[in-house]
Order: structure tokens, then C-alpha cells, then sequence
């Protein structure tokens, strides 16, 4: 009996309140001016009967609208009953309705209960609004153009709240598949990465077993194993967020298939996005743009890759996931540039590394034209913030949370000097920048 109880009482709840956010200051910006005009018709309109009653029981009504969100259903409600009992007024008196137009934006509320209402809340409202337009209408000799009209109102309200209800619902959909797939990715780098350190503790534990008298050695092996435990562990905890989801299965749960998984990329194969063109792709490493030790546009890829690694210190000193993002999100900014850069002629990417942070820039010199139709926010030059997504693809976004998933930043936005600009700096000790967040 009272899991029975506390089962209707949910139900209850549910039908009653939804999860939307209640009154906010904007909503005065709606309310008040309606209210306003409701005073301004009951002063001057010389035909509206009982026009201190009339005009009472429409502000009444207009102040709820701020619950509208939160409680459609009750809203729903408490106008129906409002807006019947005014047209029996009207009908008892013998006098045809007249409304005021201030109740226009009561359409509001049938608006909000099939945007932000529950299934159960829909079911409901459909009845509570068909049982106040027929007790409405059936009050006074409506006619069928009558009729029609007043279904055409309502109707459109209902219908608008329903489309902007699917259209945020699949745009919901979408961008977590998106972020789906970027955690598969992400998965698969780390896998790499927690295989390599794992191979090393393997061999030197290997080499610990079968040299036991060797003191130093069997030192030195654990020292190693140490280190190698540490840094996978700290990579890990940078990392495991991404793996999660809400249901607590992994992104790959249900395609559980082992595939075959090439070797994590790096800075030395970032020489590998340079390209003659067109657009003409130019790859510089260890400098700013401009200013580059060592810079490729395709034919010269090979032999700066050489020098490449050095002067960016691709040792232990950079985490091999740092490494890896790096590379897939330089990967993605010049994918991006080259499918939305339109007209550009040169795509140029810069890698520099400072005491505890790389920096990536991607820039290139597609017309203020072609820039304005890539997302970018308004009032060039704008950067994307943490919260703002772009309206152009699911690359910033896939971009940003490799980034942020180390402590790092992504930013993207039209560049002062003409053109586009993204840049990230990733933190080269990404355990660090976990635990400082």
C-alpha cells in the first residue's frame, strides 16, 4: 500500500510540475506590458461589459504566465476555467463576448504545455483545452468560420510548442551521438597509450623475475614500473570522464567487436596534414606562425619531419596523450578549414611548446564573407566560450572536449587580422591540470 501511494503521489507530481526552470526576470518583460495594455482597454474601451471585472480576471490571468514553464498543466487550468466562466458571464447578460486583446499572449500557455509538458501533461491538456473551447462556444451561437478560427489560434500555439519541442529534442540527440563518438575515439587513443606503459611494466617486471641476485637491476626495474604505473594511472584519471554516460555503460556497449588499433599519433606525424593544395597547407613546429624552425607545405614533409620531433621535445616530457590530442585536434581544425574555409588560398598550422603548456593555431585566409557563415559568434572578432556552441557541425565541439577532457582550451572564432583562427593550449602535464580543476 505505500509504494502503491507513493507511486500515485510521483504520478501526481509529474503531471503537475516539470523539470523547466520556473519565473525568471524576462518574464516581466512579458507580463507587464500586457498587464498594462489590459488597464489601458479597460479605461478606454467603451464596449466591453463589466469592464472592471473583465479587465480584473485578464491580469489575473497574465500573472500566472511567469509558472508557465514550470506548471503548464495547472496554468492551463486555471485559464481555462477563468476564460469559460467570463464567456458564461457574457452569455447570462445576453451579450456576445468581447475579448480584449491583451489576452493574446495567453496563447503562451498551450504553447508552453507541448514545449516543456510530460506526455501525461499533453494527454491531459488536449482535454482540458477541447473541454474550454467547446463550454466557450457552445455559450454563444458561434459560427463555423467562428469555429475554425478559434481551432486555427489555438491550434498553431499547440503545433509550435510541439515542433520546437522535437527540433531541441533531436538537437539533444544529435549532439550526444556526437559526443558518442568522440569518446570512442577517445577510448581508442587511450587504449594506445595504457598499452604502452603497461608493455613496459610487463618487460621490466620480466627482467626483475629473471635477474633476482642483480640488486641494482632489479632496482633500477622497479623504479621503472613505478613510473610507468604512476603515469598511466594519472592519464587515466584525465581521461575517465569521457568514457562514462549516464546509463554507466561505456559508448562502445553495444558494439562490444574488437578492432584492429593502428598506433597513437603524434607531433611527428603532424607533418602529414601539410599540402600543396589548394588550399595550400603549411605546417610549422616549434614556432609561432611566421617565424617557424621547421615548416612543410607537403613536398618538404619528409625531411622537416626529422627535426621536427626534436624541437618540440617529443620525449617523456610531453604525455603521450598530450601528443595524441594534439594531433587529432590539429587533424580536425584543418578538415574543418578546408570543408568550411571557402575561397581560402593558404591554411597554416603553428605548434610551439612553452615551461608547462603547447599551443596549437590553425588560421587561415578564407574572405569575411565565407568566415560569417562558419559559426561564428556575432561582433567578429568572437571567440566560442565554454558554454556557446557553434551552429555549423559537431568539429568545435569534438575539438573542445578533447581539449578540456586534459585541462586544456579550445577557442575559435574570425581572427583580428582577416580570416579564421583556433587555437588550444593543452597543459604537457595533463594530471596536474585534472587536479587543479
Amino acid at each position: 500500500m505505500p509504494n502503491m501511494l507513493r507511486s500515485a503521489f510521483s504520478w501526481v507530481q509529474d503531471l503537475f510540475t516539470t523539470s523547466a526552470v520556473g519565473p525568471r526576470p524576462r518574464d516581466a518583460a512579458l507580463v507587464l506590458p500586457f498587464v498594462a495594455l489590459a488597464l489601458a482597454e479597460g479605461m478606454l474601451r467603451s464596449e466591453l461589459l463589466l469592464p472592471a471585472f473583465t479587465t480584473a480576471l485578464t491580469i489575473v490571468m497574465i500573472g500566472g504566465l511567469p509558472w508557465r514553464r514550470r506548471h503548464p498543466l495547472l496554468l492551463l487550468g486555471w485559464t481555462t476555467v477563468l476564460g469559460a466562466a467570463l464567456a458564461i458571464v457574457h452569455a447570462r447578460l445576453g451579450h456576445d463576448p468581447v475579448a480584449m486583446a491583451a489576452m493574446i499572449v495567453l496563447l503562451a500557455v498551450p504553447y508552453s504545455l507541448f514545449r516543456h509538458g510530460t506526455k501525461n501533461m499533453r494527454a491531459v491538456g488536449g482535454v482540458v483545452l477541447a473541454i474550454g473551447m467547446s463550454a466557450t462556444l457552445t455559450q454563444h451561437a458561434a459560427t463555423l468560420a467562428d469555429t475554425l478560427v478559434g481551432l486555427a489560434v489555438v491550434g498553431s500555439a499547440v503545433l509550435s510548442g510541439a515542433l520546437v519541442r522535437e527540433r531541441v529534442a533531436a538537437r539533444a540527440r544529435t549532439l550526444d551521438m556526437a559526443r558518442a563518438r568522440e569518446r570512442e575515439a577517445v577510448a581508442r587513443d587511450l587504449h594506445d597509450t595504457v598499452a604502452h606503459h603497461v608493455t613496459t611494466i610487463a618487460i621490466r617486471a620480466q627482467v626483475a623475475t629473471a635477474m633476482p641476485e642483480d640488486r641494482a637491476q632489479v632496482a633500477e626495474s622497479l623504479a621503472v614500473i613505478e613510473r610507468e604505473a604512476q603515469s598511466v594511472l594519472a592519464e587515466m584519471r584525465a581521461l575517465v570522464r569521457s568514457l562514462r554516460d549516464p546509463s554507466g555503460h561505456g559508448a562502445g556497449a553495444e558494439n562490444p567487436s574488437v578492432v584492429e588499433l593502428d598506433p597513437a599519433p603524434g607531433i611527428a606525424q603532424l607533418e602529414s596534414l601539410a599540402d600543396p593544395g589548394p588550399p595550400q597547407v603549411t605546417v610549422r613546429l616549434g614556432a609561432s606562425a611566421g617565424a617557424g624552425t621547421s615548416a612543410s607545405t607537403g613536398a618538404s614533409a619528409a625531411a622537416a619531419s626529422a627535426t621536427a620531433p626534436g624541437s618540440l621535445r617529443e620525449t617523456a616530457e610531453m604525455p603521450q596523450i598530450v601528443r595524441t590530442t594534439l594531433f587529432r585536434i590539429a587533424q580536425e581544425g584543418v578538415t574543418n578549414a578546408r570543408r568550411h574555409a571557402h575561397g581560402a588560398q593558404s591554411i597554416e598550422v603553428s605548434v610551439r611548446v612553452a615551461a608547462d603548456q603547447v599551443v596549437l593555431e590553425i588560421r587561415d585566409d578564407a574572405p569575411e564573407r565565407a568566415v560569417s557563415r562558419r559559426g561564428a559568434l556575432p561582433g567578429a572578432p568572437g571567440r566560442l566560450g565554454e558554454g556557446e556552441v557553434p551552429t555549423g557541425g559537431h568539429g568545435l565541439i569534438g575539438m573542445r572536449e578533447r581539449a578540456s577532457l586534459l585541462g586544456g582550451t579550445l577557442e575559435a572564432g574570425p581572427a583580428l587580422e582577416g580570416g579564421w583562427l583556433l587555437r588550444a593550449e593543452l597543459p604537457t602535464a595533463p594530471a596536474q591540470a585534472q587536479a587543479q580543476r
